[in-house]
């Protein structure tokens, strides 16, 4: 709380802000009273029409202050039972909701379950619909929400290590269902945060943003470790607008393994492109969980490439659902591409015919300049100089010009580059000088010629 210029030395404060009393506030802050409240996070609603309520839930204890834009509230809570505070707007228009203060301790209690319709226990949440199951059944103050700016855990941070429900906050479903929230995200919404993570701490937070746009950032989860049940469970199911690729050092942090941790994380993310960073879960390492990865990138049809050999590598053994349907509808390969062969991982059967691919040239295939051919099945398949040299013949002509081979009845080719090499055919066509080259020196990507930087 910080304090500028008093007009008045009498002051009396109402349940909203104070009477006879005024503070002049530097930017960030607003007035409550003598005194001038931090702003810490900011919700910027839709144009809202007049007599509409705007509510939240909160079941933190500490002093908060809620700058409604046209009033203050302070709230006091002694305790950690979840409460709901509203608003009522008697003029319509865009609002701006300015929060400020600093939660003390957080609810011990859980209600995670996968039967429950009741949401789990959240220092802070927006979402006030009803919920059916997985469903959104009826919406609350939550499609109100337009944008969001500042640092919401610098309300509710982590109090000490952290590590247990009554330090360590929890965001089950703070802006699910936000369907008008654009977005970006800001990647300052949970600084601070650190210690070990808890249970369900980022379950649904995002969920049913449809039209929350813009990239995920690297470190939004940065410097929280440990891991918990539920911890990325729906965390960005049903975001079709976020963009751009999933960030290689998003879970960075995150440790060891726990049941449902990345269920659904991504489900329905269908504009999220690139390939999977194959250090993405480089830290899950420990005994299988079940449904660990259930549904994790279902429906992400834009999402490209293979399994990586080593995404998955931490986890020991196999349990039923860890990965049931989790590639199931995006664009991953179902077969390898020419030039790598399968990298049996032991989890093939729950993947829907998606692979992991080693990049390792097969025997019977050669990749030359991003494409690829298999090898001569004339009865040859080398084209040999009698000064030592070999060459791999292709059944497939990679290069105009070539040289080409013919033996029963079958041609085959040897790929020619411009300009001219040692150890190398040197060949004058066309005006120009070319040399063969054997096809495997450049390697493999899988990628049908992206570059595989992860």
């Amino acid at each position: 709380m910080k304090r500028f210029l008093v007009a008045f030395a009498f002051v009396v404060l109402g349940a909203f802000g104070a009477t006879g009393a005024h503070a002049t506030c530097a930017d960030g802050y607003f007035e409550y009273g003598t005194d001038c409240i931090e702003s810490k996070f900011e919700i910027t609603t839709i144009e809202m029409d007049a007599d509409t309520t705007f509510s939240f839930y909160i079941s933190a204890m500490g002093t908060f202050y809620v700058d409604w834009g046209d009033q203050v509230q302070e709230i006091i809570r002694a305790n950690t039972t979840e409460t709901l505070y509203s608003h009522t707007y008697t003029a319509g228009g865009v609002k701006t909701i300015r929060f400020g203060g600093l939660a003390t301790g957080y609810s011990t209690v859980s209600r995670l379950n996968q039967a429950s319709v009741v949401p789990d226990m959240a220092a802070i949440r927006f979402f006030t619909g009803t919920l059916d199951r997985w469903q959104f059944d009826e919406s609350g103050s939550e499609i109100n929400i337009a944008n969001i700016s500042g640092t919401i855990s610098a309300i509710f941070p982590t109090i000490g290590d952290g590590g247990t429900y009554a330090t360590q906050p929890r965001f089950y479903m703070t802006f699910a269902n936000a369907q008008n929230f654009i977005g970006p995200l800001s990647a300052n919404l949970f600084m601070g945060l650190h210690g070990n993570a808890v249970h369900g701490m980022w379950y649904q937070t995002f969920s049913g943003c449809t039209n929350l746009g813009g990239t995920i950032p690297e470190n939004l989860f940065a410097n929280v470790s440990g891991i918990g049940d539920y911890i990325f469970c729906n965390t960005f199911l049903s975001c079709s607008s976020l963009t751009g690729g999933i960030p290689k050092d998003l879970f960075k942090n995150i440790s060891g393994t726990a049941q449902y941790a990345f269920a659904n994380t991504f489900q329905g993310c269908s504009n999220l492109t690139g390939v999977i960073p194959k250090d993405l879960f480089k830290n899950i390492v420990g005994d299988a969980k079940r449904y660990m990865f259930y549904r994790c990138f279902t429906g992400d049809s834009n999402l490209t490439g293979y399994i990586w050999p080593e995404l998955f590598s931490g986890i020991v053994g196999n349990i039923a659902g860890m990965f049931e349907h989790a590639f199931r509808y995006t664009g991953l390969y179902t077969a390898c591409p020419c030039g790598t062969h399968q990298y049996i991982t032991g989890y093939e059967s729950e993947w829907t015919n998606k692979v992991s691919c080693a990049v390792g040239l097969k025997s019977n295939e050669h990749w030359y300049n991003g494409q690829c051919s298999a090898i001569c099945d004339a009865g040859i398949t080398q084209l040999k100089t009698s000064t030592g040299l070999n060459f791999p013949l292709t059944a497939t002509k990679l290069t105009t010009p070539s040289i080409n081979i013919g033996h029963n009845n079958t041609v085959c080719y040897v790929p020619l580059a411009t300009g001219s090499a040692n150890s190398a055919i040197n060949v004058t066509y066309g005006g120009g000088v070319y040399h063969t080259l054997v096809p495997d020196d450049i390697t493999p990507n899988g990628f049908t010629g992206q570059p595989v930087s992860q």
